[in-house]
């Protein structure tokens, strides 16, 4: 069986855009898995979780820009530059099915390719792949044929001749989208990544308005939920204990911080972000700050001379009140620090 036919630019950068739509939809989820384990691995004792997820989804988008668009816009710009310098790309090809293998010929060369140099064959509604065991396509467009009829037969005369060949056929998807899996993306903590894959998939699979709003509404939801109506739900007494225990921990360890600090260079430093410079990973920020969404969400440090305060300043942000918490240093250490421990006085 044998058919002639002449490709167009197009019908290459359509290929090309197909190929890019399809693997991008295949590796978003993988994509996803990774932004997140960056994230995490990378993730300081001052992240907090609505940074986490921001983190996240920026990772998410780089790692799709740096491997699929970037790769895509490449490939598209060593096509067009390829078209200049291989005129043939566009000649009338004459594509042979023999018994042994395929027969290609154009106006420079013929080339026979052995039923085991061909990986795969891809087929959808615009055209037909052939993909050699090298890498290399042959794209041959669908008005190739005179009819669906003879373009299946062409593609089953292939697969009788060479039965180890697998054939994908890429149908374009006709019916409703699963409006109800679209509502995965309103599941808290994995809601974020799922819709960023829904979303992708209404505009370039289902081609629906609809399903894609849900994803869109799903994602809005959980970046609405995890900074702004999650820290003000979740306020029992446990939790706020859990933070007063974690702020107490961090500046027992950030005293040390500091006085190692003086024995280093002579003096306290002026500030924490000085302290901050010298030792990277020393946590400086107080979780009840944190949660309050202080702006100012450091612990309180001031430099007294050759002397420094340093404690929480608790859940109403205000120094000098009596929520503050102050670190926990034993009397036999205290007299050896430059920590000065005031008193909270009553204050009416």
């Amino acid at each position: 069986m044998q058919i002639e036919y002449q490709n167009s630019p197009n019908i290459y950068k359509l290929f090309l855009k197909k190929h890019f739509l399809h693997s991008l939809l295949s590796r978003l989820p993988i994509y996803g898995i990774l932004s997140l384990l960056f994230a995490y691995s990378g993730e300081s004792k001052d992240i907090t979780f609505s940074s986490f997820w921001i983190k996240s989804l920026l990772l998410f988008v780089l790692i799709t820009v740096i491997l699929h668009v970037i790769p895509y816009i490449y490939s598209f710009i060593k096509l067009k530059q390829q078209f200049k310098k291989q005129s043939n790309l566009l000649d009338n090809i004459i594509f042979e099915v023999q018994d042994d293998g395929i027969l290609i010929k154009n106006k420079q060369r013929e080339s026979k390719y052995l039923w085991h140099s061909i990986s795969r064959i891809e087929a959808n509604p615009e055209f037909f792949v052939i993909t050699l065991v090298d890498k290399n396509n042959y794209v041959i467009p669908a008005d190739a044929f005179s009819s669906n009829a003879d373009r299946a037969n062409f593609i089953g005369s292939i697969q009788q001749k060479a039965k180890s060949i697998p054939v994908k056929y890429q149908h374009e998807y006709t019916g409703k989208p699963p409006y109800l899996l679209g509502l995965v993306s309103f599941i808290p903590l994995i809601g974020i990544i799922i819709g960023l894959i829904f979303i992708s998939q209404g505009i370039l699979k289902y081609k629906d308005k609809w399903f894609t709003l849900i994803a869109l509404a799903g994602l809005i939801f959980n970046i609405y939920f995890y900074t702004g109506f999650l820290p003000e739900i979740i306020k029992p007494d446990i939790f706020e204990v859990n933070l007063k225990e974690d702020a107490i921990k961090n500046m027992s360890e950030l005293v040390k911080q500091i006085e190692f600090y003086k024995l280093e260079n002579g003096t306290y430093p002026d500030d924490l972000d000085q302290l901050r410079k010298v030792y990277k990973n020393v946590s400086i920020l107080d979780p009840l700050q944190l949660e309050n969404n202080n702006k100012r969400k450091r612990f309180y440090y001031k430099k007294i001379g050759n002397q420094y305060e340093l404690f929480s300043k608790g859940k109403d942000a205000k120094a000098y009140t009596f929520d503050d918490i102050l670190p926990e240093v034993s009397k036999k250490s205290i007299s050896r620090l430059g920590l000065k421990v005031y008193t909270i006085k009553d204050k009416e």
